[in-house]
């Protein structure tokens, strides 16, 4: 793969690890969706705790996937990863990357991006003004900052943002707060982010890393998360042994009590 285009896989990545710590994000004219948080119980701990590995990027089953889709869309990283894709479409052999690029989405609306940069570091700010995929619509903007060195391919990326989603009469509000680093060669990676989704079918929630998620390709090694619903409800998962993590629940009085071990 080549530098620039490594360099670009990056940028996709964030946005979907970063999905992700204000409700409302607002646009297209109205205040949002309403806050409506999840009551987290027994019965849905393990759904949650799920969607918390996908939307950090670590699927590594196809389980995550479907947990993820159950309660938000299958439709969000998608339309992401076009608009990103639709940004870089005709920069791939450039060196440098140009600033203040704005592309028409296919069904109407647009993305564009006031980054500055090279292949060695990049940073700016990426907004969609109802950016229509097939009926998804996206508003918002995400601010990022990030380094790679084309030598060692050791990468780095922080970022915040709030995105909005319609489609098929929903509509979605994600806030994000990421800062994410690792090595292309070795597969090393370290996340930790907050994020939270109002809006989602399952019920609204917010998403907080306690300790960063960590491993090595497909493999995740260590980390924890916490995600809290309604009523001081909160879900803790903690990542160990690889590729296992023990699910923990509270049930609004502050103290956790074991649920299950999933794979993951």
């Amino acid at each position: 793969m080549g530098q620039f285009k490594k360099f670009r896989s990056t940028a996709v990545s964030l946005l979907g690890a970063g999905m992700l710590v204000m409700a409302g994000c607002g646009g297209g004219g109205d205040s949002g969706p309403a806050y409506n948080p999840v009551t987290l119980t027994e019965a849905n701990a393990v759904q949650y705790a799920r969607a918390g590995f996908a939307q950090g990027s670590v699927i590594t089953s196809t389980a995550d996937t479907y947990a993820l889709r159950s309660i938000t869309t299958p439709s969000i990283q998608d339309s992401i990863n076009l608009a990103i894709g639709q940004i870089f479409t005709n920069r791939l052999g450039a060196k440098s990357i140009v600033t203040g690029v704005t592309t028409g989405c296919p069904d109407g609306g647009s993305v564009s991006d006031s980054s500055t940069g090279n292949i060695n570091a990049w940073s700016g700010t990426i907004t969609f003004d109802n950016c229509n995929f097939s009926g998804t619509i996206i508003h918002g903007s995400f601010t990022f900052s990030s380094t790679f060195n084309d030598i060692t391919e050791d990468y780095t990326a922080v970022g915040n943002g709030n995105l909005r989603f319609k489609f098929d009469g929903e509509d979605i509000a994600i806030a994000m707060d990421f800062d994410l680093g690792g090595n292309y060669l070795s597969g090393d990676f370290s996340q930790s982010f907050n994020f939270s989704i109002v809006g989602s079918n399952g019920g609204d929630f917010s998403l907080t890393t306690t300790q960063p998620i960590t491993g090595n390709g497909f493999n995740v090694e260590t980390g924890q998360f916490i995600v809290s619903g309604a009523n001081g409800t909160r879900v803790r998962v903690t990542v160990g042994p690889t590729n296992w993590a023990d699910v923990e629940l509270d049930s609004g009085d502050g103290n956790f009590v074991f649920v299950t071990a999933i794979a993951i």
